[in-house]
């Protein structure tokens, strides 16, 4: 019962869905285009090498900055929330990436956000870093920042505007129509992915 939603700004972008079960999560590269899509299938076959391993979930931030280190990428970094679904619970670390939301009570997860990996600076965080979340309280939804950030006739929707428009029984699809609504112009500025947790 998962559903995910890809819509990028241009014919390639640098929004990632990684589904390698049981680990699902939500990452969002810097930059645009061809540069960001190319980073974004570097950091899916690192993050496959790392999981093969079967790391401890508060333990990926650091391992999978030690292994983009050995690629240089100058200015290149990304958000993102992964963990690991186990029936109606979600396990995750959320990497400096916005704050999952519960559609069916229409409320944001506060989260203890650890550092987004490509500054350097990602630790050897403890499980205090981990957040469980159980289904059973409601429908969850990640999303990147190119849905909260999209501009309306209004200015930017933000997440409090995200909020106000969802609904309960809302799916990818319906929230992305929603939005559309919204928007100041016909363009898409920036990537669009969606990953929605249905009970």
């Amino acid at each position: 019962n998962i559903e995910f939603f890809y819509r990028p700004s241009t014919g390639l972008g640098g929004d990632m869905i990684y589904y390698n079960p049981p680990w699902v999560g939500i990452i969002d590269i810097s930059g645009h285009g061809i540069a960001a899509a190319l980073v974004s299938m570097l950091i899916r076959t690192t993050l496959d090498t790392i999981i093969a391993f079967d790391p401890p979930l508060q333990g990926l931030p650091f391992l999978l900055e030690n292994e983009l280190k050995k690629f240089s990428l100058q200015s290149i970094y990304l958000t993102g929330i992964i963990g690991q679904l186990s029936e109606d619970v979600y396990r995750f670390v959320n990497m400096g990436h916005p704050s999952p939301i519960n559609v069916t009570k229409k409320t944001l997860i506060e989260t203890k956000n650890v550092i987004p990996v490509g500054f350097g600076f990602s630790e050897e965080y403890d499980e205090s870093a981990i957040h469980t979340y159980n289904l059973n309280d409601g429908n969850l939804l990640l999303y990147t920042d190119g849905l909260t950030e999209m501009k309306t006739k209004s200015g930017m929707l933000t997440t409090q505007g995200l909020l106000n428009i969802i609904s309960p029984n809302d799916t990818t699809s319906t929230i992305y129509l929603k939005t559309l609504h919204l928007r100041a112009s016909g363009l898409q500025e920036d990537d669009i992915t969606m990953v929605l947790f249905k009970k």
